[in-house]
């Protein structure tokens, strides 16, 4: 009813139900600034905001008082420029970074971090999968503020990702080395490994540092000597006194006395983009046939998260009589893969039904088909490992975790947290679902040590 005085989980169920909104859009609306202007707790009306956002033209005539309201949280690249007053419309080309197309926005928290990066600052960023982290560093590398440009990746198959994604915007202004043996340009930007950066020795020779997935810091995270290698990496760029920028999720805080040695500013964000509802799922005496059943009533791109190559096989085998042909995309690459590999192989079959797999042990070139054809809605899921869960950038509405181990160990805090984050997408998807077929892991820190210095 109008007048009606809402709190959080009244609104949050109002914005369930369209025939709320028609009816009620402004009160609703009227609520949440209540919450905004009394409300301590800032995840709480965000998330509201968010929700409503994914409804916005069931709201009519009230959609200028939501558009205040994302204005209010600082969530700007939901803005269109085109119905915004003079002082909003100043207030949004100052969250739009130099040089960049002009759709990118930066919504508040992301503006804080570029504009400390230009300052010349080395910055630590933790911060949510859909926060929008890889754009900053696009965003710093347009600014022409840095002729070489060190990003260090955890793997190769991230090389490869970063590459394209990199040459796509800036194969023009930068050469992008990838490898020891290749030549140097005027303006370059390396993307290595640990292991590569090692072997090339160029933090001497660039300016400004990006780790990804800094957390691999953390001594103990990894069995090989990975982390090893990476603080040996980090070691020598604080060595030279190089501006560097670290982003992940999910870490807490960093030790006093690291700190200290640092010298840099820190973001700890929980700012979301993004809303993820989370749906417990009982598997039952046959996991698979609850999997099936639950993909057969979803109609939005789907990740499907499991343990080993092995399980992401048989998922895809299970779904395999469920789905209709796929469309002809997906046909045409399929044919293409049964001519150059096998027919028969599950991969194919895979793609004829609107499946994509990725791992570890397919070809880097088609599972990098895969990720491009589910994010352009050639395929509707896309069943993987770990492989794609650390820096590959993905559209899903939805996320099922399927299974709770990696190579039969258990997943961690930290891993859950990166699965859970790929649903939703910021200007994508505004309220993503994660389906959980096991009770998620217990966040047993309160700060995560994530350096170790020699």
């Amino acid at each position: 009813m109008p007048g009606d005085y809402l709190e959080v989980q009244q609104i949050r169920e109002s914005l369930s139900r369209r025939s709320d909104i028609s009816r009620s859009g402004f009160n609703i609306l009227q609520n949440i600034c209540r919450l905004v202007d009394e409300v301590d707790y800032k995840q709480d009306y965000q998330e509201l905001i968010l929700r409503a956002l994914e409804h916005r033209t069931d709201f009519g005539s009230a959609s200028s008082l939501l558009d205040a309201l994302v204005r209010k949280v600082g969530l700007f690249p939901y803005l269109n420029p085109r119905e915004l007053g003079t002082a909003d419309e100043i207030a949004l080309e100052l969250h739009r970074p130099a040089n960049m197309r002009d759709d990118v926005v930066f919504h508040e928290p992301q503006a804080r971090v570029y504009r400390a990066l230009l300052e010349g600052r080395s910055v630590v960023l933790s911060a949510p999968t859909s926060f929008g982290k890889s754009l900053i560093t696009d965003a710093v590398i347009a600014s022409n503020k840095f002729k070489n440009v060190l990003i260090v990746v955890p793997t190769i198959a991230l090389i490869d990702e970063t590459r394209r994604r990199l040459s796509a915007r800036f194969g023009r202004r930068f050469k992008i080395i990838t490898h020891a043996s290749q030549e140097l340009s005027n303006k370059n930007i390396f993307v290595l490994t640990q292991e590569r950066v090692l072997e090339r020795d160029v933090i001497d020779s660039v300016e400004f540092v990006v780790i990804d997935e800094f957390y691999k810091l953390s001594p103990g995270r990894d069995a090989d000597d990975r982390c090893a290698r990476l603080n040996d990496v980090f070691y020598r760029v604080l060595k030279f006194r190089k501006q560097f920028y670290l982003l992940g999720p999910n870490i807490q805080g960093i030790p006093q006395g690291v700190r200290r040695e640092l010298r840099c500013q820190e973001f700890y964000e929980d700012y979301k983009t993004v809303v993820s509802e989370i749906h417990d799922v009982n598997p039952g005496a046959e996991p698979l046939e609850t999997l099936t059943g639950l993909c057969a009533r979803l109609k939005d791109p789907t990740i499907i998260f499991c343990s080993s190559p092995q399980s992401a096989a048989k998922v895809a085998k299970a779904l395999l009589p469920i789905m209709p042909p796929a469309n002809h995309l997906a046909i045409g690459a399929a044919d293409w893969v049964a001519q150059n590999y096998h027919p028969d192989w599950h991969f194919v079959l895979g793609l004829r039904r609107g499946i994509g797999i990725h791992h570890g042990r397919i070809p880097r070139a088609l599972a990098h088909y895969v990720v491009t054809a589910f994010n352009s809605d050639v395929l509707q899921f896309l069943i993987c490992t770990s492989t794609l869960i650390e820096g590959v950038n993905t559209k899903a509405k939805n996320v099922i975790i399927f299974d709770d181990k990696i190579n039969k160990k258990n997943i961690d805090f930290f891993t859950f947290n990166n699965i859970k984050g790929r649903s939703g997408r910021m200007g994508r998807h505004f309220i993503g679902h994660v389906y959980l077929f096991y009770p998620p892991p217990i966040n047993l820190t309160t700060q995560n040590q994530v350096f170790s210095f020699k």
